[in-house]
């Protein structure tokens, strides 16, 4: 089981929405948890990974210690 990083971020509004992406839904690498999004990510306005008041009890208060899920992509 894991969280998704968008869960504990203040710039998450709610479902697949987010301050970084306002006029489309957060891309699926993000929502998975295959991209960190503690660096820019294409059409991110600037804008990345925040830690809110939750994000220490999930592990996400150091988001560049966290590692990427793997994909099936990632296997051959």
């Amino acid at each position: 089981m894991y969280i998704r990083q968008c869960g504990v971020c203040i710039h998450h509004l709610g479902s697949n929405s987010c301050k970084a992406f306002p006029n489309h839904n957060i891309p699926s690498d993000i929502l998975g948890n295959h991209f960190i999004h503690n660096k820019p990510y294409p059409d991110d306005n600037g804008i990345q990974f925040e830690p809110d008041e939750d994000a220490e009890f999930f592990g996400y208060d150091d988001i560049n210690s966290v590692k990427p899920r793997l994909s099936y992509k990632d296997f051959d």
